[in-house]
């Protein structure tokens, strides 16, 4: 089976923001093997103060049903990251609506969703 690249991640130093781009379609197991990769290879630190999610060269396949199961996979991997926040890219509403009720349950305020890049990046840096 052929090792399809799924993501591309970036992080600007001086900033403090990481930037991870999706490519094609992603599953909610896809999603979270990409997540533990970064986090083994330390590269998702306390130094982070946004992240940049880009999902406007995918598309989500993960189920509204799989709700309790994300939230779970944030709470146990992201708790160090209680102060960042988040901004959700996407031109495709329907990649919007669970990153969006996610916020409701774990973010609480420190995600939004944007259609351009360019306003999620002012967001997280005001």
């Amino acid at each position: 089976m052929q090792n399809k690249q799924i993501y591309s991640c970036s992080i600007d130093q001086e900033k403090g923001i990481l930037v991870k781009t999706y490519y094609g379609i992603i599953s909610l197991d896809l999603m979270k093997k990409s997540w533990l990769q970064l986090f083994q290879q330390n590269e998702v630190t306390s130094k982070i103060k946004g992240i940049i999610l880009d999902y406007q060269d995918a598309e989500l396949t993960i189920d509204v049903s799989d709700l309790e199961n994300v939230i779970n996979f944030y709470k146990d991997y992201f708790s160090h990251l209680k102060d960042c926040r988040i901004a959700l890219v996407s031109n495709k509403p329907k990649n919007l609506v669970l990153p969006v009720l996610i916020e409701n349950f774990v973010h609480q305020g420190r995600s939004k969703p944007f259609s351009t890049f360019e306003a999620a990046q002012r967001w997280l840096l005001k």
